[in-house]
C-alpha cells in the first residue's frame, strides 16, 4: 500500500472532521468555496470525500460549517480602534477556554454554542462594528488555511491559539454579552454600520467611498461618538475596505465634517428638511450622480452567451404555437443541470436555481411533463402560483408590486433565471399598449434583475397587425417599450420552407454582438435543437411565417422575373445561370426560392453526376 503524501490542510481537516466538525475545500488563498462543490451546502464529516477533495485540490483551504446550535465570531481589529482595548480584552477574557483561531488580517475567531432557545443568524457589523457572526448556512476559514489579499496588503496564515479539541455540541456557552448583543441585532444598533447599510462588509469600491463614509461617520455621530474616534474608525475602513483606498486627508475631512453637527443636531435638521429617508439621506429635490472616473468598468455576465444575459431582462417573442414557452423550459433545465448549451456543446450553463410564472399552461400537464422530458432538476425550480393574502386564500402576482416576486427570487439558491410567460398577463393596472405605463413596469423588472443577478426572461406574442409591418422590432405585441426597455429580445419564427422548423433570431441585443440564428425542432420525444447555425434572419423568419413576403412587392416582383425567365425558354434553365441573372436584376436569390416555391416551379438535373450535370428549373407542363 503506498502511504499518502503529508498535507497539513488535509490532515486537520480529517482531524476536525473526525470530532463532528463538517469541512469543505475552499480555493487556495482564498475564503471563495473551491468550484468543484457547492460550497457550505456540500461541508462533510466524511474522510474518503475529504480525502478527494484535497486530493483533487492539495492546497486547498479548510471552510469550516457552523449553524446547527454553533456561531463564530469573527472580530476585526477595527472593533478595538472603535470600543477601546479595554472592551475587547473583556470579551477575550469572558472567552477563556474558548477554541480561538489568529486571522491575517490581525483579528481572531471565537468558536460558541448557544444557549437552549437562542437562534442566531449570519451577520456583519450587526452586533458590533468590526464584529461578524456566522451561524446557520455559514462558516469561517480555519487554520492552517492561507490568506492572501494584494488590495489590503495582506498575506498571512490563520493560526490556532486555542485549537477545537470537542465536538461542536461540547463548545463552551457564549458569554452574556454575545448573547445579549446577538438578541438586540433587531434593535437600533449603538455602533457604526458597515458600509452604510452594507451588511457584506465587503470592499466598497469607487463611486461608493465618500458616501459609504460619510454614512458610517453620521450613524457614529449619531450614537454620540467622538471626532476622534469616527476619525479612527474611518481610517480603518477606509484602508481595510475602499478599492482603492482615499486619501488621509479626504478621510480627515468626512470625519471633521459629520463632526461638526451636535449628535441630536443631525437629527433634527434631516427632519425639518424632509428626509424621510434618514440623516444620511440628501435633501429632497438634489441631484443623485456619480463621477464616471469612480464607476469601474465591468464585464457582461452570460446565461447563455450572446443570448440571454445574466442580471437584465430579456424578451422572447414569438406567435402562439412555436414553442417559445418550451425553448424557455429548455434553457431552465440546463440551468438546473449545469448542461452545455446547444450553439457551444463545451461551454456549460451556470448551474442554480430557476423561478417560473406562468399564466398559460398548467403545472402538473405541461410544464412539469416537459421538465422531466428536458432532463431538468425539478429540485432546483419553484413555480410561483401568486401572493398569499394571510387568510388562507391568493391573489394573483402582478407586477404593480415587484416585492413577492423578489422575495421568491431571493428564497431559491443561487437563483440565475425567471420565466414570465406571458409577461402581458402581469402587467396588472399597466396599459400594455400605453409606452409610458409599460416601460415603467419593465424599469422595475430590469432593475429587479440587476439587483438579484438573475435573468429575467419575458415571453410575449406578436402582434396580429405584424402582417402589415416590415420592421420585426415593431411587431412584439404591445408597445414599444417591450423592445426598447430589455437588453436582449429574440423572436421565435418559423422557416419559410420548413414549416416544422423553428427560428430563434435577434431583434435586439444593445450589450454585446449577438449570436447567430439558431434552428429547433418539437415533436412527441421533445425539443430539439441544431448543431449548426442558420442563415435565417429574423424578418425573414416572421416576415414569411406570417404571410407578410408572400405579398410583397419583392416577392411579386421576383415571380415576375422567373415566369419571365422560364416562358421564354420551356426547356428550362440552368440554377447557375438563373442566379446570374437574378443578381444582375437586382433579385436576392433567398426571394427568388420563395418565388419558385410560390409559382410552382419544378427542378430537374440533367447531364449526368458530379461537374458533367447540372439543375435546371422549368415550368410544370412545358415542352422539354
Amino acid at each position: 500500500m503506498i502511504a499518502r503524501a503529508t498535507n497539513a490542510l488535509l490532515d486537520e481537516a480529517l482531524r476536525l472532521a473526525a470530532l463532528g466538525w463538517r469541512v469543505f475545500p475552499l480555493q487556495p488563498n482564498k475564503k471563495t468555496p473551491w468550484q468543484g462543490t457547492h460550497g457550505v451546502k456540500d461541508a462533510s464529516t466524511d474522510s474518503s470525500v475529504i480525502e478527494a477533495w484535497w486530493t483533487q485540490v492539495p492546497d486547498a483551504n479548510i471552510g469550516l460549517a457552523t449553524g446547527g446550535g454553533v456561531i463564530a465570531l469573527d472580530v476585526d481589529p477595527a472593533a478595538a480602534e472603535t470600543y477601546g482595548a479595554e472592551w475587547v480584552a473583556q470579551l477575550e477574557y469572558d472567552s477563556m477556554g474558548t477554541p480561538k483561531q489568529s486571522t491575517p488580517r490581525g483579528g481572531f475567531h471565537l468558536f460558541y454554542r448557544l444557549p437552549t432557545g437562542v437562534a442566531a443568524r449570519n451577520s456583519a457589523g450587526k452586533i458590533g462594528y468590526g464584529i461578524d457572526l456566522r451561524a446557520d448556512g455559514g462558516y469561517v476559514v480555519v487554520a492552517p488555511s492561507h490568506g492572501v489579499d494584494q488590495s489590503k496588503g495582506i498575506d498571512g496564515a490563520y493560526k490556532w491559539i486555542e485549537p477545537i479539541e470537542c465536538a461542536p455540541g461540547e463548545l463552551p456557552e457564549a458569554p452574556s454579552m454575545i448573547i445579549q448583543a446577538i438578541k438586540d441585532t433587531e434593535k437600533p444598533c449603538e455602533a457604526p454600520p458597515r458600509a452604510g447599510g452594507d451588511a457584506t462588509g465587503g470592499p466598497i469600491p469607487e463611486g461608493k467611498r465618500n458616501c459609504t463614509l460619510t454614512s458610517i461617520a453620521g450613524s457614529m455621530r449619531m450614537c454620540g461618538h467622538s471626532g476622534a474616534g469616527i476619525a479612527a474608525a474611518l481610517h480603518v475602513a477606509n484602508r481595510e475596505r475602499c478599492v482603492p483606498p482615499l486619501s488621509d486627508s479626504e478621510v480627515e475631512k468626512i470625519a471633521a465634517s459629520v463632526s461638526r453637527y451636535e449628535p441630536d443636531e443631525r437629527a433634527q435638521r434631516a427632519t425639518e428638511a424632509g428626509e424621510a429617508n434618514g440623516p444620511d439621506a440628501e435633501p429632497a429635490g438634489s441631484p443623485n450622480f456619480v463621477c464616471m472616473a469612480d464607476v469601474p468598468p465591468e464585464e457582461v455576465r452570460w446565461l447563455w452567451p450572446n443570448r440571454i444575459p445574466l442580471g437584465k431582462l430579456t424578451i422572447i417573442a414569438g406567435d402562439p404555437g412555436l414553442g417559445k414557452s418550451y425553448m424557455v423550459l429548455d434553457i431552465i433545465a440546463r440551468v438546473s443541470k449545469g448542461f452545455p448549451w446547444p450553439d457551444a456543446p463545451g461551454s456549460d450553463a451556470p448551474l442554480g436555481g430557476a423561478v417560473i410564472l406562468t399564466c398559460e399552461d398548467g403545472l402538473g400537464d405541461t410544464i412539469r411533463p416537459r421538465l422531466d422530458t428536458l432532463g431538468a432538476d425539478c429540485a432546483k425550480i419553484v413555480a410561483m402560483r401568486g401572493v398569499n393574502r394571510g387568510d388562507g386564500k391568493m391573489d394573483q402576482l402582478t407586477l404593480d408590486d415587484i416585492a413577492p416576486l423578489r422575495r421568491m427570487i431571493e428564497s431559491v439558491d443561487d437563483c440565475k433565471a425567471v420565466m414570465i410567460d406571458a409577461l402581458s398577463g402581469y402587467l396588472g393596472s399597466a396599459d400594455s399598449h400605453k409606452n409610458a405605463e409599460t416601460r415603467a413596469v419593465l424599469a422595475n423588472l430590469a432593475l429587479l434583475a440587476e439587483e438579484t443577478g438573475a435573468a429575467i426572461i419575458g415571453v410575449s406574442h406578436l402582434s396580429k397587425s405584424g402582417v402589415h409591418i416590415k420592421r420585426s422590432a415593431y411587431r412584439v405585441m404591445g408597445s414599444l417599450a417591450f423592445v426598447a426597455a430589455p437588453r436582449a429580445v429574440w423572436a421565435v419564427g418559423v422557416d419559410p420552407d420548413d414549416e416544422d422548423r423553428r427560428i430563434i433570431a435577434n431583434i435586439k441585443m444593445n450589450i454585446a454582438k449577438p449570436a447567430p440564428s439558431w434552428a429547433y425542432r418539437i415533436d412527441d420525444i421533445g425539443l430539439h435543437w441544431e448543431t449548426t447555425a442558420c442563415g435565417i434572419y429574423c424578418d425573414t423568419a416572421l416576415g414569411d411565417e406570417r404571410g407578410g413576403d408572400r405579398d410583397s412587392p419583392a416577392l411579386d416582383q421576383a415571380c415576375e422575373f422567373l415566369e419571365a425567365q422560364l416562358c421564354v425558354e420551356p426547356r428550362g434553365v440552368a440554377v447557375k445561370d438563373l442566379k446570374r441573372r437574378a443578381a444582375d436584376a437586382d433579385h436576392s436569390w433567398r426571394t427568388i426560392e420563395r418565388a419558385k416555391k410560390r409559382i410552382g416551379i419544378e427542378v430537374e438535373r440533367r447531364g449526368g453526376a458530379g461537374a458533367d450535370g447540372a439543375w435546371w428549373w422549368f415550368i410544370p407542363g412545358a415542352a422539354r
